[in-house]
């Protein structure tokens, strides 16, 4: 049904979202930190009632992939099910689903988890992910230069602390972003500047972590300040001011959707938007 281009990737190890607490700004040596890391922040950044541009899912049979699964620490050949999430500016996402979860309809259920946090991604993130794959497992998210990869265990507790959406948008980050921006001198003299960090995930790891936490934060003060209070606002903007200004060029814009495409309604006739 689709002309597949086959994109080799090692999929980097660059996201590790752990399951922690928020605690008080603290210290730790002499660098200090807001939060501990972004799931279970004081505040909602993304909500799942918010709109999506999602429009529908596409079966594409099954097809082999080489996909990395942290469960073996390797990139097995996997002949999984393939599906395209369909939004409305044009962009199209595979989603690959590990055959271990069974029929089609089983991993189109599993697939449909996923479709409307990525129609939620501001278009800027969102047009840097090829493909988003899912496997069985309770291992850390992770993501490289345009793919996302998942674990369905894992994935439920996200969902239980109303967690997904960021989740996504970090690995999102990842996938779309990092590589054209955080390693740039720009993006390294912010961080000198500003020196503290707003999770301690991001201190711990400054070089492949905090790009992707400030980005989240940020992301919530440009485009929902109301669901941060004052005092956390306050808090943010005083602990990395370089760091925000540099990623309100990439983050701050309301995105704007064109009319559903021929192109888009040909495989979604009965285009519904979420």
């Amino acid at each position: 049904m689709f002309r597949h281009s086959i994109i080799t990737l090692t999929i980097v190890l660059l996201s590790g979202y752990l399951f922690t607490g928020v605690k008080p700004s603290q210290a730790e040596g002499d660098e200090t930190y807001l939060y501990t890391s972004t799931p279970g922040l004081p505040f909602d950044i993304i909500r799942p009632e918010d709109p999506s541009s999602f429009v529908c899912l596409v079966a594409d049979g099954r097809r082999e992939h080489r996909i990395w699964d942290q469960r073996y620490d390797s990139e097995p050949e996997i002949k999984a099910h393939s599906f395209y999430a369909f939004f409305r500016d044009g962009h199209k996402i595979e989603i690959v689903v590990n055959p271990e979860f069974g029929s089609e309809a089983a991993a189109r259920n599993e697939a449909s988890r996923y479709v409307k946090p990525l129609g939620q991604l501001p278009i800027a993130l969102r047009a840097g992910i090829q493909r988003f794959s899912v496997h069985k497992g309770n291992e850390r998210l992770h993501a490289g230069v345009g793919q996302i990869v998942v674990y369905a265990d894992m994935i439920g507790r996200r969902l239980a602390e109303s967690d997904l959406e960021e989740a996504v948008f970090h690995e999102a980050v990842h996938a779309s972003l990092d590589a054209l921006h955080r390693q740039t001198p720009a993006w390294l003299d912010a961080q000198k500047k500003d020196g503290g960090f707003l999770t301690r995930y991001g201190m711990k790891f400054p070089d492949r972590e905090d790009f992707a936490e400030t980005a989240i934060i940020a992301y919530g003060l440009f485009r929902h300040p109301e669901r941060i209070s004052p005092e956390e606002s306050g808090k943010i903007e005083a602990a990395v001011p370089h760091r925000l200004a540099f990623l309100k060029g990439l983050l701050s814009a309301e995105d704007v959707y064109p009319e559903l495409s021929p192109d888009v309604l040909a495989f979604c006739p009965d285009a519904k938007v979420y």
